[in-house]
């Protein structure tokens, strides 16, 4: 049995077989929808609602969408068309393990700003750093900006809350002999990948751009080459896309570092368009091997990494899976004894911005062109690297003390000078 009311032209039915209340409606494209509630109170409440919405010219069953079906469609229309896929993942990583849990069949309208801060603290909660908690917020606040251009909602509701405030960690990078020392202890493959290491530190590339640089990018110039940045490679994939800041650039190679490109020429180079800095196997160079195969056994082997306690290939008893193997559980680190800092790949980059502004020309114009800056202020992170300006700045004021003291001198001079001449004179 169906009971039917009708109010401004929405139909709400009641089917006897669960008790629930049905209300259809059309919506802006004259599509018929469905939509369920508990009671017929509720049912009432949203036919007023839902008149209300098409009076407005506002989509019913935008209105009406959980957070799940909001994080769908702004996945589908939004994040996979325009983002990278490394962003696509960091942003399903956070749905799935945070904000999914907490939201999922909640309607996205009953979302509250209290209820955005709400989740921030449980997230705080769990012992993460606050940096990690503020790149956790990016992706539901985005889908939230999106959701209000989309019209899901009036107002973003984690609109105007402020990122928590982190702690400035210290930025590391290799001195030269730290650098050299570093490559020599790479022994893995007999050494293969000391080139790979070397050049990281001495060119600033991205990893995404030395996996993809190829012979034909290299340009001789009197001996003496550069390198014309202009792709990267996408994550694992054999696509290959702009660097990260949209633009190709010019990198210079010092002397030492065009003899690595030579050797790698004469052992890979059979046509323009091969690797230059390919795996072992002769593949495109894959990032997550030469990070932690090669770069953080290297750091362990010289007492510069903590050891981590490697993968066994049948668990015993109860433990997380790591591919193949797994790792014995570990306790959960508070945030009130934070992860030591480490060295990491990406310190190769810091590694030749320390070299160029500490003992090369210091220009940090010069330093945002060749490594690809989109923004100055990105590379103004770098300026406190140049600690020889205090000096050099130490030097010009004292230079400028002992002219002011030679000129005051001579002055001084000239003027008893002139005043023995006026006497002898009279």
């Amino acid at each position: 049995m169906i009971s039917r009311l009708r109010r401004c032209g929405a139909v709400a039915s009641k089917q006897v077989k669960n008790g629930h209340w049905y209300v259809r409606y059309r919506d802006l494209n004259s599509i018929q929808r469905t939509s369920s509630v508990e009671s017929e109170k509720n049912a009432d409440r949203l036919i007023l609602q839902i008149d209300e919405w098409l009076a407005e010219g506002i989509d019913p069953n935008r209105a009406m969408a959980t957070f799940k079906e909001t994080a769908e469609a702004f996945f589908g229309e939004h994040v996979i068309p325009n983002c990278k896929r490394k962003t696509m993942r960091d942003y399903q990583s956070a749905f799935e393990r945070y904000h999914l849990r907490r939201w999922a069949n909640t309607p996205l309208r009953r979302i509250t700003k209290h209820d955005v801060k709400n989740a921030r603290k449980a997230i705080e909660s769990t012992g993460i750093s606050a940096k990690r908690v503020n790149n956790v917020m990016v992706p539901v606040n985005k889908m939230f900006s999106w959701a209000e251009e989309q019209g899901y909602i009036y107002e973003n509701p984690a609109k105007g809350l402020k990122p928590l405030q982190t702690k400035q960690e210290e930025m590391r990078y290799f001195t030269p002999e730290k650098l050299n020392q570093l490559v020599e202890a790479c022994d893995m493959h007999d050494g293969f990948y000391r080139p790979h290491l070397l050049f990281l530190g001495w060119t600033g590339l991205r990893l995404g751009e030395l996996r993809e640089l190829r012979f034909k990018d290299i340009e001789w110039d009197l001996g003496r080459p550069r390198i014309h940045v202009q792709r990267t490679a996408q994550d694992d994939a054999e696509l290959a896309g702009l660097p990260k800041s949209g633009k190709k650039r010019w990198v210079g190679v010092p002397p030492h570092i065009a003899e690595v490109l030579r050797r790698q020429e004469e052992l890979f180079k059979t046509t323009d368009d091969d690797l230059v800095f390919p795996d072992h196997n002769g593949r495109r160079l894959d990032s997550s091997n030469l990070r932690q195969r090669v770069f953080h056994r290297t750091l362990e082997k010289l007492g510069w990494r903590e050891a981590r306690p490697k993968p066994k290939r049948f668990p015993k008893g109860k433990g997380a899976r790591v591919g193949r193997g797994y790792c014995p559980p570990t306790e959960p680190r508070s945030s009130e004894t934070p992860r030591p800092q480490e060295y990491r790949l990406h310190d190769l980059r810091h590694t030749y911005a320390y070299i160029f502004l500490n003992r090369g020309q210091g220009d940090i114009y010069a330093l945002k062109e060749t490594m690809g800056h989109a923004q100055i202020s990105t590379t103004m992170k770098y300026a406190h690297f140049s600690r020889d300006d205090a000096v050099r700045a130490a030097e010009a004021l004292e230079d400028a003390w002992n002219k002011t003291e030679k000129i005051e001198h001579d002055n001084h001079n000239e003027s008893v000078e002139g005043t023995k001449s006026t006497k002898s004179v009279g």
